[in-house]
């Protein structure tokens, strides 16, 4: 009887490793998938932003430029 108590003890353990490993790789997997959605949102303002600095100083000036 007590050998196989500790059988079910030592698979529980496995289990739980096993299910506790599942859990972090899931947990890791979500946050690559977010830090490329949060990346590509950064992205998208930096370039709204450049778009709009460009547009606002382009206003008003001529097609093209003499260096000085």
């Amino acid at each position: 009887m007590g050998r196989l108590l500790r059988e079910i003890m030592v698979e529980r353990k496995a289990q739980s490793l096993l299910e506790y490993s599942i859990l972090i790789a899931v947990v890791a997997a979500a946050f690559v998938a977010m830090a490329m959605y949060v990346r590509q949102a950064v992205q998208g303002r930096i370039y709204r932003m450049e778009d709009s600095v460009t547009a606002k100083s382009n206003k008003g000036s001529s097609s093209w430029v003499i260096p000085i």
